[in-house]
């Protein structure tokens, strides 16, 4: 069913919505949390967790790609119940990707949402103008936490060359943030 039939569905609150949206989404969301999570028990109950948010926030919420919407509830979720479980011992891996992103933050991280909206842009700007490979590894490493050995093996790339190629993606991204004054 495409999402803006799924969407309609939500408009008039039926409750099929949620039925159609699991079914067509759930091996998605489940790939995004069992990249942060270890437990299928912990990735069900933020799937969960994310059907009930989609339900709570649609409508007035009007989400331009559904998947995307659904993969950032989802993250955040999973990420906030890692933290939760970890909260004394860390896993290194997933500390690492975070990490990585790290060197292009400063401490004052500008929290005001046009100016997030602005960071958002730009690096989607940035993305757009990079090669398609370079641009699915960086959105693989980033965005969905996968890690090295499994973009590697996914797309035949030594995990070295990987490294290589998204700290040079870092670099470059800092200073195209630079060049367009964006504040990071």
């Amino acid at each position: 069913m495409p999402d803006e039939e799924i969407l309609a569905l939500f408009d008039i609150r039926s409750e099929n919505a949620i039925k159609v949206m699991e079914r067509k989404y759930h091996n998605y969301c489940w790939k995004v949390a069992s990249n942060i999570l270890n437990c299928s028990e912990d990735i069900e109950e933020c799937l969960n967790d994310t059907w009930f948010v989609a339900w709570n926030q649609i409508p007035p919420v009007k989400p331009r790609c559904l998947s995307l919407y659904l993969g950032k509830i989802v993250k955040n979720i999973s990420l906030n119940k890692y933290d939760f479980l970890h909260a004394e011992k860390r896993n290194c891996e997933l500390l690492d990707i975070f990490t990585e992103l790290d060197e292009l933050c400063t401490e004052d991280t500008v929290e005001k949402k046009i100016e997030d909206e602005i960071l958002l842009k730009s690096i989607e700007d940035f993305l757009d103008k990079q090669k398609s490979l370079e641009r699915i590894y960086f959105i693989r490493r980033y965005w969905y936490g996968d890690s090295l050995k499994v973009i590697s093996s996914e797309y035949y790339v030594s995990q070295n060359k990987l490294k290589v190629i998204l700290f040079r993606m870092r670099k470059k991204l800092r200073a195209y943030l630079e060049q367009e004054d964006v504040v990071i």
